[in-house]
């Protein structure tokens, strides 16, 4: 596990609002840290039931996750806009005009997550359908899936898969992960790091790794840069009552079955 000093995180949770960001940052790490337990994204065929978001005109990409055989979990700031949005997943691309947002998607909105809702099954696999934790502490280790860019700098590099592991650094009104810096070789594959979120990976999920099963504890929603950090920011699914009682009710008025609540 990975540990910070309190002075460390209280820092970083101050200037969590000071940071200027559109998504939450990708990890660049090549070299170890003490006790690391994540490593860095890589290019990734599997979690079947994290797939890509396309904005109306396929001018937007963000990423979601299957949480029913109707539904698609992802973050509001990704679905703003009016008209038809298509998931593409393994099975190929589904198409739905009726979204269920919560809160505005703005920077400081701890509610940044919607849901997509479709007229009929995605899938009906219940290995491609996430359940929701309903539990998320500092030192819980999780996994990072989405369809970001492999470098912040240039914001290249999306709309491919890729993975990696961390553990909860920080708790508030979001849950927030830390990937340490180097100055040197920047590169997605590396050896054991922190993994983090890159542009496009929004609305992306982070999955609590309890034994086998992989549970849905956030929605990714920001980012940035803090001392000798990057920082990834999720909206908390897990124990953030207003965002659980906003799934319940959709759930209740869709006949979704969600799982987890």
């Amino acid at each position: 596990m990975m540990y910070v000093s309190r002075t460390v995180l209280s820092l970083f949770l101050l200037a969590i609002a000071l940071i200027s960001v559109g998504c939450a940052k990708s990890p660049f790490s090549t070299s170890a840290i003490p006790d690391a337990a994540g490593r860095a994204s890589s290019i990734t065929n599997e979690y079947p039931g994290v797939v890509m978001v396309l904005s109306p005109g396929g001018l937007g990409l963000c990423t979601g996750a299957i949480v029913s055989p109707k539904a698609v979990l992802t973050a509001t700031h990704c679905v703003l806009a009016s008209g038809e949005y298509t998931v593409r997943s393994n099975r190929g691309d589904f198409k739905t005009s009726q979204v269920e947002r919560f809160g505005n998607g703005s920077i400081d909105d701890p509610s940044d997550i919607s849901l997509l809702i479709f007229s009929s099954d995605i899938t009906t696999l219940g290995s491609e359908i996430y359940s929701f934790g309903d539990a998320a502490a500092v030192g819980d280790a999780v996994a990072v899936v989405g369809f970001g860019c492999s470098n912040v700098e240039t914001r290249k590099g999306s709309g491919v898969k890729r993975a990696g592991t961390n553990r909860i650094a920080a708790k508030d009104d979001y849950l927030h992960l830390l990937t340490p810096k180097v100055s040197a070789s920047r590169r997605v594959i590396g050896d054991a790091n922190q993994a983090g979120t890159c542009f496009g990976d929004s609305g992306g999920p982070l999955l609590k790794i309890s034994g086998s099963n992989l549970e849905v504890v956030g929605v990714t929603h920001a980012g940035g840069s803090f001392e000798d950090y990057y920082v990834s920011e999720f909206s908390n699914v897990a124990d953030h009552s207003a965002n659980r009682n906003f799934l319940r009710s959709v759930n209740s008025e869709n006949a979704l079955g969600l799982k987890g609540l």
